[in-house]
């Protein structure tokens, strides 16, 4: 149930117990547990009970725990054509996640534009290449001291994607720039015309 309500729309009980595939008892004792736990929020409105995720906060731990906690294969949670969209590109908190921002991520490591770095290479360096892509990319160059980026694993491929502070300005840029738009009432994302063609010459191709 909470998978459901990653993608931030509000659901209704019985909504949730069909994705559980759970009975509704099932679900509503389940649901007070989430609400009593502060994970969820519930909103009634007439008849019915709609819950959604407590803050962007407990997505994020919930992707992070996804990607230890779960052994089936990421698409196996790929239900509906809104699933997909939610995996091919999605925010991650305040950056890009999902298919599209992995790609990315390996891209720009094969373009020595980034390096892994620190310990367990969960961050971000910049490569030989990275202070020339940025200024070609109009990015801010970022001061040296602290994190640049992190090696954010993304929870539906397995493979990192950009986080920390170059993720949330890369993802600024690309919505700067028409790339991507946002669609109300979910974390999915929208990869416009000017976005396929600007991801391409990036040598990101844009396969959804």
């Amino acid at each position: 149930m909470l998978m459901a309500l990653l993608d931030g729309r509000a659901l209704t009980a019985g909504e949730l117990a069909r994705a559980a595939e759970v009975s509704p008892q099932s679900a509503s004792a389940h649901l007070a547990k989430l609400v009593e736990g502060g994970l969820i929020l519930v909103h009634p409105q007439g008849r019915h009970r709609y819950y959604r995720m407590a803050g962007p906060e407990v997505s994020s731990v919930l992707e992070t725990l996804g990607v230890i906690a779960t052994t089936r294969p990421p698409r196996s949670f790929v239900r509906t054509p809104h699933d997909a969209a939610l995996c091919f590109a999605r925010t991650c908190y305040d950056h890009l996640a999902g298919t599209l921002a992995v790609d990315l991520a390996q891209r720009l490591e094969s373009d020595q534009v980034l390096a892994p770095a620190g310990a367990g290479e969960r961050e971000y360096s910049l490569g030989p290449q990275g202070d020339a892509w940025l200024q070609r990319f109009g990015v801010d160059l970022l001061p040296r001291r602290g994190v640049l980026g992190r090696r954010c694993m993304d929870w539906t491929e397995r493979r990192p994607h950009i986080g920390g502070p170059l993720g949330v300005r890369l993802f600024d840029r690309f919505i700067d720039r028409g790339w991507l738009a946002r669609k109300d009432g979910t974390r999915a994302l929208r990869v416009t015309d000017r976005g396929v063609r600007g991801f391409g010459e990036l040598g990101v191709s844009i396969r959804c």
